[in-house]
This record gives C-alpha cells, structure tokens and sequence, in this order.
C-alpha cells in the first residue's frame, strides 16, 4: 500500500496542474465529528460554570394591609450562567411582620440553588399600615 491510493488527482483529464484531493474513509470522518462534538460539548460546560454577576430587581410579599418599601431595588448577586439565567425577581417575604422598620439582609433572602447575594449589604424594609 502506497502513498499514492490516498491521494488522487483532482482533475485526471486536465494537465496537473497541482491540485489534489486527499481521500478520507468514512470512519475517520465519524471519529473526526465525534471528537468535535466532544470538545464543544466540554468547552459549554466550561463556559456555563464561569461565575457570573447580576443585578436582580428585590420586590416584598405581604399582607394587603400594609405598604411596603424598601432602602434599596436591586441587589447584586453572583452565580454560574446557568443558575442566573432563570432568576427574574427576588422576594422579599415581609407576611409575619407588623408595621415598624426591619434591616433586612442577605440570609433573610429566599435564594435560588446556585445563586448568592455577592455583597454584604443589608436594607432596611419600611412597614406602614394603609
């Protein structure tokens, strides 16, 4: 077996003119793609797992008999692309508590898995009645 039954003219009728194909059997083309598809698929895990951060919009849940208001809107808070894609919204669950000031901070948060309150600030969540 020669080098030669690899690789084949291009153009057999023409004058060579230096153009040649080289000739793959159809095994090493399904390996070649395997491999491929492999390496994209490590290289998406590899970018999902980066640690990202976001700003997310705070809002309170609460009896209709009060207002609520808080110090700050927005809360930054860090995690993996895949874990961040789907928070929106964080709540701030204030139903058990009467009308007065409260400091709210990052453990008070009900938190989606993966994700985390990246800076240690706490709020302070205002209560009035209507």
């Amino acid at each position: 077996m020669s080098h030669q039954q690899d690789v084949s003219v291009q153009n057999p009728d023409k004058e060579n003119n230096g153009e040649y194909i080289v000739r793959r059997s159809r095994t090493a083309n399904i390996i070649a793609a395997v491999i491929c598809l492999l390496l994209a698929v490590l290289f998406w895990c590899a970018v999902m797992n980066i640690q990202n951060t976001k700003r997310i919009s705070l809002t309170v849940t609460g009896n209709e008999q009060y207002t609520y208001s808080l110090s700050a809107t927005t809360v930054s808070v860090s995690g993996t692309r895949a874990a961040l894609r789907g928070v929106g919204e964080i709540a701030v669950n204030a139903e058990s508590l009467g009308e007065g000031e409260y400091e709210i901070s990052a453990k008070d948060l009900t938190l989606p898995a993966g994700v985390r309150v990246s800076s240690s600030t706490k709020f302070v969540l205002t209560v009035r009645a209507r």
